[in-house]
């Protein structure tokens, strides 16, 4: 399964969870992404209960220049290799 692959249901799901508003708010405010979905942190921490942890999946998440994602690599990190 290449990168893409294993990000598109993320990017589906982060995508359904969208909140515009709160997105605009921050991009407003100063939040500087790429790309910001405007997802809360409990949805996220949900959200990341559903997905298995994986050092590789989480490091292919930090390189992207969303803000949910990055927040989802530290989530989904397995906390033994976290340094």
């Amino acid at each position: 399964m290449d990168k893409n692959e294993r990000l598109r249901p993320i990017r589906v799901q982060l995508r359904r969870m969208m909140n515009g508003v709160t997105s605009a708010t921050m991009r407003k405010e100063g939040a500087d992404y790429a790309l910001n979905y405007g997802v809360s942190l409990p949805q996220l921490k949900q959200y990341a209960e559903s997905l298995t942890k994986d050092d590789l999946l989480a490091d292919l998440l930090w390189e992207q220049r969303a803000r949910e994602m990055k927040i989802l690599a530290c989530l989904l990190h397995p906390h033994e290799t976290f340094d």
